[in-house]
């Protein structure tokens, strides 16, 4: 949705992207925290905490600074908007591709 914003786009839509995004990273960041802590005993839910959010925090810093040079060398050749849009396309089929990957991949499922 982001990616197909330009200057013309009224700013009532762009705040409702941003909320859905918003929204969106929200619960994932709470149902990522719960999955990781609840597969492990109460005495070591401490660590797996301080692991999801070292493996989220590494995700989002890795990802920002990719997208950020994708961005700077597609403005370029693009312009600014131009650049922003194919950049934030690019990373949707990103994520699109990565979504559809884990749903494909098959599960083992670990007996308790």
């Amino acid at each position: 949705m982001l990616g197909f914003w330009n200057e013309d786009t009224p700013t009532l839509l762009r705040v409702a992207g941003l909320l859905l995004q918003g929204l969106g990273l929200g619960v994932f960041q709470l149902a990522y925290a719960d999955v990781v802590t609840a597969a492990l005993p109460v005495e070591d839910r401490g660590v797996a905490g301080s692991l999801a959010l070292l493996t989220r925090t590494l995700g989002t810093v890795s990802a920002a600074s990719l997208l950020l040079m994708l961005f700077e060398s597609l403005q370029f050749t693009a312009g600014f908007f131009g650049g922003f849009r194919q950049t934030l396309l690019i990373a949707a089929a990103m994520a699109l591709t990565a979504a559809l990957a884990m749903l494909l991949w098959p599960r083992r499922i670990v007996a308790s």
